[in-house]
């Protein structure tokens, strides 16, 4: 434990040194960083309070309900730590130079797992847990619980919720590489992403939100009482019901009634670490090695030389594009991490397709226009968010992976200009493609005129998502970095995705109006569709404005020499 706590603590030493730079310039820098943090959580504070009121004051949804829409909520992000902690602990436990120098020294395997594995959590879940912390202020607030209860769920609920999802992921990934030697990588993946796929199809079934919505509203106007009946036994054994269920019980002033889920919390973030600790033990040395041979296995002749072949096919492009293009293909395909984050984003998108196809029409008609209007924005802020996060992911450590390669690329006799365009331009290309195709599956169910609309929508957001989180990553540029996923998790990337959910908050208030309008039956259909019109202009007017400001910080960092 001396050792633990001794690296530990001079890896925080490290980190103050690193981050406390007395510079006037640097000052500034954290001092800017400090305040967009405090800034966005006061933001998050207010937006919890007026959406609290909105659902419980205008549209009177109940405090069941509203629960039971917040453990869906928690288990889209539970299934995001799980699956994000998979790749990044592939990063940090497996090709850490930081792993490479301490297993040289004299310290057991298990305590450089548990050093990487708390580096890891609190690395890659801190900005998330602070903004549910921001959440949750707001939350106790409008609900008038005590102050501590923010703290007491911060670490009584939500580090062991977290806890959880973390240790599952890290056993997962040592369990695939163990595997992918003896079966095969591609059999081990396929089979993980089946076994996703079929719990969160399964997941959906059973606690689909329009049955839910159909079951309790039977009972309006009294939908504020406790309807566990209409809740499936087995949705009953996750965390993300636990915690639900335990903030109902707060909202009811019933505290006693929340404590066994609480207890449940606790004993299963232990069995969960347990597990972990002792599958490392068992493992991780082991699988740190294999991981070797399965880059070799996997690193055959006959791909080098497909690789070297891609050069010497022709194309219609000016040769100088043409390898910049080529270049940036390969770039792609090499790193592990690149390719395996595609495909659990894709895999994700999947997941949230396939459930908007359970969103019946003629039901969703049925219901209000308020709640036909929130149905909506609802889905179009989701598919802001996978935009955004799409963004974040590729966009922001796009110059950060050329490393040391960026100094040669920029004394090349190649414009430094057309490389970042051509790097922005693919980036750009592909996520403005999935974002139609995502704009396309979620409007199935909805008017053609809001399709059209929200399609030239998503194209200019788009454009301002990818140039915001591009501008960015050059201003935070980090050439000693060589993990895309430690790049976009860096105090850079923090507030670049701060800024993107500022961005999308704006875009969904300018459309809430015109949205609720159209679905409000007072108007005339041209002038409701004339509100729409004239949001799509404003939403426009600022993708542009934020996409030039985006270039013009882009081409400043590029003059820099760093």
């Amino acid at each position: 434990m001396k050792q633990i706590l001794h690296i530990l603590k001079f890896k925080l030493i490290s980190f103050a040194k690193i981050n406390t730079d007395l510079k006037p310039v640097s000052i500034l820098k954290n001092l800017g960083s400090a305040s967009v943090y405090i800034v966005f959580a006061v933001g998050i504070y207010f937006f919890t309070l007026s959406s609290l009121s909105y659902l419980l004051e205008e549209i009177r949804i109940g405090t069941f309900l509203l629960h039971r829409f917040v453990s869906i909520i928690l288990f889209i992000f539970f299934m995001a730590v799980n699956a994000g902690n998979i790749i990044v602990s592939f990063s940090t436990l497996y090709k850490s130079k930081e792993v490479f120098y301490l297993i040289t020294k004299p310290i057991s395997i298990i305590k450089i797992f548990s050093i990487k594995f708390l580096d890891n959590f609190f690395y890659s879940s801190t900005t998330m847990m602070l903004m549910i912390s921001a959440v949750m202020l707001g939350y106790s607030v409008y609900f008038k619980i005590n102050f501590l209860f923010v703290i007491f769920f911060f670490f009584c609920m939500l580090l062991p919720f977290v806890m959880i999802a973390a240790s599952a992921g890290v056993i997962i990934l040592m369990l695939i590489i163990h595997l992918s030697l003896k079966i095969g990588l591609k059999k081990v993946v396929t089979g993980t992403i089946s076994i996703y796929l079929l719990g969160l199809v399964t997941f959906f079934k059973l606690s689909s939100p329009i049955s839910i919505v159909e079951q309790v509203m039977k009972y309006y106007p009294n939908i504020n009482g406790y309807f566990a009946s209409l809740d499936n036994a087995l949705i009953k054994f996750l965390p993300n019901f636990w915690i639900a269920d335990s903030l109902y019980w707060f909202t009811a002033r019933e505290p006693m009634n929340a404590l066994p889920y609480i207890g449940l919390l606790f004993g299963t973030s232990i069995i969960f670490l347990s597990a972990a600790l002792f599958i490392a033990k068992k493992l991780y040395y082991k699988t740190w090695l294999e991981s070797f041979e399965l880059k070799i296995k996997n690193t055959r002749q006959t791909k080098r030389q497909k690789s070297k072949q891609i050069f010497k096919n022709k194309s219609f492009f000016t040769p100088q594009i043409d390898v910049l293009l080529k270049k940036e293909f390969l770039q792609f395909f090499r790193e592990p991490g690149q390719w395996i984050h595609l495909a659990v984003i894709i895999f994700l998108i999947v997941i949230f397709v396939i459930s908007l196809g359970g969103i019946d029409g003629n039901l969703l008609n049925a219901y209000s226009y308020h709640l036909r209007a929130i149905v909506y924005l609802v889905i179009f802020s989701f598919n802001l968010f996978l935009i955004s996060s799409l963004s974040l992911r590729f966009a922001f450590p796009a110059i950060s992976l050329e490393g040391d390669a960026y100094w040669k690329l920029k004394s090349s006799p190649i414009s430094i200009q057309k490389i970042v365009g051509i790097k922005f331009g693919l980036i750009f290309s592909f996520i403005f493609l999935l974002g139609q195709g995502l704009n396309y599956f979620s409007h199935l169910n909805f008017p053609k005129e809001l399709f059209l609309t929200a399609s030239i929508n998503i194209g200019f957001i788009t454009l301002a998502m990818v140039s915001l989180n591009f501008g960015m990553g050059s201003l935070f540029i980090n050439l000693k970095e060589k993990s895309p996923i430690r790049i976009a998790s860096s105090q850079g990337a923090s507030l670049t995705f701060l800024f993107s959910i500022v961005l999308i908050v704006f875009l969904v208030a300018v459309s809430f109006i015109p949205i609720y309008n159209y679905y409000n039956d007072v108007f005339g259909f041209k002038e409701r569709l004339k509100s729409i019109y004239l949001s799509s202009i404003i939403i426009a007017i600022f993708s542009l404005s934020i996409t030039i400001i985006s270039v013009f910080l882009t081409k400043k960092a590029l003059q820099n020499d760093l």
